[in-house]
């Protein structure tokens, strides 16, 4: 893409600080859910460009592609939310204006934002899952909505180490970025959030300057927990096999 100016977000705008499989979907469906937190969604992912561009649909280069995004994310509020992770920012700072540094190109077209990093603590149940998502391409299961039958990848113990480490690497590149800029971000436990869903939008909100007590109303998630016996026999045989570099 070439590189042009884009326009303005509106004054009042936050990112999800991701990385894969921390449940940032389920907290974006969640804020989303308010009416009044933006859509948050992963808009400028470099293997989603193509859906949101027939979606939208569009043919220009970058700065109509950022104005259809920043309409879709914005709620009638004037509240705009974005879902990015961090193995995506290059590839956006690549595409988007010049900035001194890539990990800046956030700060250029989105000033002013806060942010929520959303996390897991159970880094090895993270990595399980990024391993089984990226082999079988099934990273959400709706219910109400049947799926199309997935077959189970091999067991591959070096493969979601590998993975587990990428996933570290990423969230230490947030802890960076935000110490750099003296951002304090609202850190959200998916863990915490699966177990208090409106409880944790709630929190969100507040940490947004939006009103708390509408996720009292918001319908519970319609995701559907993908953890199964397959993730539990290869917990197992991690442990079995024991931590390898």
């Amino acid at each position: 893409m070439v590189a042009e100016t884009p326009d303005t977000v509106p004054a009042k705008s936050f990112i999800v600080a991701a990385t894969p499989r921390t449940g940032s979907g389920l907290l974006c469906y969640g804020l989303a859910s308010t009416g009044i937190a933006g859509c948050p969604a992963e808009c400028f992912a470099p293997h989603l460009r193509g859906m949101w561009r027939g979606y939208w649909p569009l043919t220009g280069g970058f700065s109509d592609f950022f104005r259809a995004a920043v309409r879709y994310g914005t709620t009638s509020n004037g509240v705009y939310g974005l879902k990015i992770h961090w193995m995506h920012i290059a590839q956006l700072a690549r595409d988007a204006p010049s900035v001194s540094e890539s990990d800046d190109v956030l700060e250029r077209l989105f000033p002013g934002a806060r942010f929520l990093n959303i996390v897991r603590r159970d880094r090895r149940a993270q990595a399980l899952s990024y391993f089984r998502a990226r082999a079988t391409d099934e990273w959400e299961k709706v219910e109400g909505i049947d799926s199309v039958p997935r077959n189970v990848p091999p067991f591959n113990a070096d493969a979601i180490l590998a993975l587990e480490a990428d996933l570290t690497r990423q969230q230490e590149a947030w802890k960076r970025y935000f110490l750099k800029r003296g951002i304090v971000p609202l850190v959200i436990e998916y863990e915490t959030l699966a177990s208090d869903y409106r409880g944790e939008i709630a929190r969100a909100l507040r940490f947004l300057g939006l009103d708390a007590s509408v996720a009292r109303a918001i319908p519970p998630p319609r995701l559907v927990r993908q953890a199964d016996e397959v993730t539990a026999c290869w917990r197992r045989l991690m442990e079995t096999a024991g931590d390898r570099e």
